[in-house]
């Protein structure tokens, strides 16, 4: 859980974006993903997703928040 005395900042909409497009092309140790075997999700279908992803949740009326110091 995050410290509650550290001041948070509204996310940028172009980091949210980011950081859903490499989620969906790349696992967590950075091996890309496949959709087949063999075929690795491509950045503009995971761009694509991402900026879909992003509307859904502006329509719905979330906010992400983020540290400072988060990179």
């Amino acid at each position: 859980m995050s410290d509650p005395r550290v001041p948070l900042r509204l996310a940028d909409p172009a980091e949210i974006a980011g950081q859903i497009s490499f989620a969906l092309r790349y696992d967590e140790r950075g091996r890309s993903r496949p959709i087949a075997p063999g075929r690795p999700l491509g950045e503009f279908t995971a761009d694509r997703t991402a900026e879909a992803v992003l509307r859904m949740l502006e329509r719905g009326g979330y906010v992400i928040m983020k540290t400072p110091q988060a990179a």
